[in-house]
């Protein structure tokens, strides 16, 4: 079986090309404490349900975090 190849989706060509530059992006716009508090806060908030009881700003950091989370997955791997 022939793997296809690896497209990023989330990178540009140059965080290709740096993948470091992701992880700096990351706590450039979010800073390492919102980053733990916004990850466990927002599993509870899935676990127990209660993802509607936050603010709309709230819910566009989960999602900044989640871009954030993707391309770092992605910048992972291309460094594996």
């Amino acid at each position: 079986m022939t793997q296809s190849p690896v497209v990023y989706t989330t990178l540009s060509p140059e965080e290709c090309a740096d993948p470091a530059i992701v992880i700096s992006e990351l706590f450039l716009d979010l800073g390492l404490p919102i980053v733990k508090q916004y990850m466990w806060e927002g599993l509870k908030a899935t676990v127990s349900g209660t993802f509607y009881h936050l603010s709309k700003r709230e819910r566009e950091l989960y999602l900044i975090l989640y871009e954030h989370l993707e391309q770092l997955v992605e910048a992972a791997h291309i460094l594996h």
